[in-house]
């Protein structure tokens, strides 16, 4: 069950696009891409998942070859098709360039001094030295004004004192370097929650979901936000991804999307909304112990 719903979710479009030749190759791509954990280059994983899924649908199917013209010309805009259909829609090839991404800037820094003073603050943090931690991130940044790292770990610092409107100014001058950040996009999210500002936080979630749709914080952060704001069907849908996605991973947070699920249940009984939650649950063919 799960299995399948997953599936649903990395290829977006499959609801309304499954049945042509192209979207099914697209689809089985999107399949390819989201399990192969060996190929780095994209342009190769592409290439590569694309022509395996159209003789893999081929073969499965030989009406497929019907009417097709089997030229270079129809062969190449075979798959200029599907490789738009596939960067489009497979929220599996999302994920990918942003792990890329995260190779590129989430990493120590060139300069070894902006390095040494990093290690010292994370030293002092590990030892609730908090205060002489932020001197050490601060240095640490003026070496190196592009440190990803330094400025996630100071708003982690901040955020330790409470001093939660510079952490989320840290974190967004790391997210102006590396905008794909997941963990300043999770923290940011988390500290403007924290100062009640929910519509916020939710901005910053949505980002997480966008650009990794296959990690469970994003739906989860964005279930609780939408429950505050009175969104109680999307909160329902995204806290039931979040159950999906951690299940998948045999993650231990399952439980606290099982516990925001019956949050949600108990506002949607309050509010008169049994009937919907029900019917949202039989989609995701997830039971729900009243």
């Amino acid at each position: 069950m799960n299995k399948l719903i997953i599936l649903v979710f990395l290829f977006i479009s499959i609801s309304t696009f499954g049945q042509t030749y192209e979207e099914k190759i697209a689809e089985k791509s999107c399949e390819c891409i989201s399990e192969d954990s060996e190929t780095d280059n994209l342009n190769d994983l592409l290439k590569k998942c694309i022509i395996s899924s159209k003789i893999e649908i081929e073969n499965n199917d030989p009406s497929e070859k019907e009417n097709r013209q089997f030229t270079v010309e129809g062969i190449r805009k075979t798959f200029s098709n599907v490789s738009k259909l596939v960067i489009e829609n497979c929220l599996a090839i999302r994920t990918k360039v942003s792990e890329q991404k995260k190779q590129e800037f989430y990493r120590l820094s060139d300069n070894q001094k902006a390095n040494e003073y990093f290690e010292k603050g994370n030293q002092l943090r590990d030892k609730k030295q908090v205060e002489l931690a932020i001197e050490q991130y601060e240095k640490a940044i003026k070496k190196d004004k592009e440190f990803v790292m330094a400025y996630d770990h100071l708003g982690v610092s901040y955020r330790m004192t409470n001093d939660l409107d510079n952490a989320i100014k840290t974190y967004k001058k790391s997210l102006e370097i590396f905008p794909e950040g997941d963990f300043s996009l999770l923290n940011i999210a988390a500290a403007y929650s924290m100062k009640k500002n929910e519509s916020e936080a939710q901005k910053y979630y949505e980002n997480l979901i966008d650009f990794y749709p296959e990690n469970p914080e994003g739906y989860y952060g964005s279930g609780k936000t939408n429950l505050i704001l009175g969104n109680n069907e999307i909160a329902l849908r995204n806290a039931l991804i979040a159950m999906i996605l951690y299940d998948n991973q045999n993650s231990n947070k399952i439980s606290d999307a099982e516990t925001l699920l019956g949050f949600v249940n108990a506002k949607m009984k309050e509010e008169n909304e049994l009937e919907k939650f029900d019917q949202i649950l039989k989609e995701y063919n997830v039971e729900f112990k009243k």
